[in-house]
């Protein structure tokens, strides 16, 4: 049996709401200065913390303990609405490069209400937890192949181009307005 981290609930309940809450506290001690600081952070620095909040919520939101045994996935909630997953439903498992602790991606069609979810799932450092799923699924569903699975890389990929934009605006800010 492979069980996600134990540390879940402090990922998805305290740690990200707390620095959703200190970026919000920046924003709100840094607008009421009024000073050059306020000024390179209202052009720069709160849209690329705005960012970053909305990929924390995101994260947030997708987190789920799970366990993993012969039979299937067990996903746990904090309501206690228990989901048991059989390997045949889940349409793929993919690692997200570029984080630590590691965290993976699983795609599995609900059995309550036969649409698709996915979720994030965050693994013990040295736990083989995805490999074990992956042979499961391989077990139980021969026609899955490892190539149904998005690159590792999607999610910083999508991460990195989405902070272009904010990026650029707050250079452009800065080469037009320059210091008042």
């Amino acid at each position: 049996m492979q069980r996600s981290s134990s540390l879940t609930p402090f990922y998805k309940y305290l740690l990200f709401p707390l620095c959703i809450g200190a970026f919000f506290y920046m924003n709100v001690y840094v607008w009421t200065r009024g000073d050059v600081l306020q000024y390179y952070w209202t052009h720069f620095a709160a849209p690329m913390s705005l960012w970053l909040m909305a990929w924390f919520i995101v994260f947030m939101v997708q987190i789920r303990r799970v366990q993993a045994d012969d039979s299937g996935l067990t996903i746990f909630s904090l309501t206690g609405d228990n989901t048991t997953v059989k390997y045949e439903d889940v349409q793929y498992v993919s690692e997200v490069a570029l984080l630590r602790p590691r965290r993976f991606f699983l795609k599995y069609r609900n059995p309550q209400t036969g649409r698709l979810k996915k979720i994030l799932v965050i693994s013990y450092a040295r736990s083989e937890m995805m490999r074990y799923i992956r042979e499961q699924i391989a077990k139980h569903n021969p026609g899955y192949s490892g190539t149904q699975e998005p690159s590792r890389w999607a999610t910083a990929r999508l991460v990195l181009l989405t902070s272009i934009p904010f990026v650029v605006y707050g250079v452009v800010q800065n080469l037009i307005m320059g210091v008042q």
